[in-house]
């Protein structure tokens, strides 16, 4: 059994948000011709996504049919909410072929006990993040939502989404934070939970963590993004290999620590630059 698991691809559905969802449409492409099971995708597919019943951001569609391309040839998908697109639901189920999750799943692969999750809503400091959670999830705004035009919902989503992204992705205390908060929660799920393995996304940062005590190990994966890393995390033959696609070439290679603490440090140099 072979499966593919990502994250963060913060594909733009407004006016003005430019071709980076490209390269993820390459690599979806590139799945179609490869010989896998499963797909699951851990959060934050769109920058921003809203279901009105029957109608959808069309700026999604080219994401969208690639994946039900992939449902075509019978590879399972799923799709973990993530803090941009919680609100997707029966339109990817019925329409594109993906099972949406509203929280973490367990899977059992093998004998390892495998935790998925998006990794938003960590941080116990982030109280007014984790108010406007509680609000925009409730049934309540939601169905209050789904009263306004659409093109009003785009511009109010390309707000709230720029808001989020500045506090995640160019704010580095602030992604400092969030990496941390995963990782710790990461941690107590392998040493007093019992999991093999965690894997989350949503800080942006590939990760690839080993955790011990005198009675379990296990494993924490960030999965990166698709902004500027490429990366993801393949299941195969019992064992997990963490890769890295190249839109230039559609070529993947092995992703490792080494090349993780190089870009890190590569963008750690490139914002101290005035």
């Amino acid at each position: 059994m072979t499966l593919v698991f990502c994250s963060d691809v913060h594909a733009p559905v407004m006016r003005g948000g430019g071709d980076r969802h490209l390269p993820f449409i390459k690599f979806l492409q590139y799945l179609q011709r490869q010989d896998i099971d499963g797909l699951f995708i851990l959060g934050d597919l769109f920058d921003f996504w809203f279901e009105f019943g029957d109608v959808v951001f069309g700026r999604g569609l080219p994401i969208l049919k690639e994946l039900s391309n992939l449902a075509d040839i019978g590879v399972d998908l799923h799709f973990l909410v993530g803090n941009h697109d919680y609100w997707a639901g029966r339109f990817m189920e019925e329409q594109v072929g993906i099972e949406v999750h509203k929280g973490p799943i367990e899977l059992k692969l093998g004998k390892k006990r495998v935790l998925l999750c998006h990794g938003d809503g960590l941080n116990p400091e982030d109280r007014g993040y984790l108010f406007m959670r509680k609000v925009l999830r409730s049934p309540w705004t939601i169905a209050a939502f789904r009263l306004f035009h659409p093109e009003l919902a785009l511009r109010i989503g390309r707000w709230a989404s720029s808001t989020s992204r500045e506090q995640i992705y160019v704010n580095l205390e602030g992604k400092r934070k969030e990496a941390e908060a995963i990782r710790a929660f990461a941690e107590r799920q392998i040493l007093e939970r019992a999991r093999d393995v965690v894997i989350a996304g949503h800080c942006h940062i590939p990760v690839i963590e080993e955790f011990s005590s005198d009675t379990h190990q296990g494993t924490y994966y960030n999965l990166g993004d698709w902004l500027r890393h490429y990366t993801f995390l393949v299941y195969e033959n019992g064992t997990f290999r963490y890769c890295r696609f190249d839109p230039e070439t559609r070529q993947v290679s092995e992703w490792t620590d080494g090349s993780v603490a190089e870009t890190e440090a590569k963008r750690t140099e490139e914002s101290a630059v005035p």
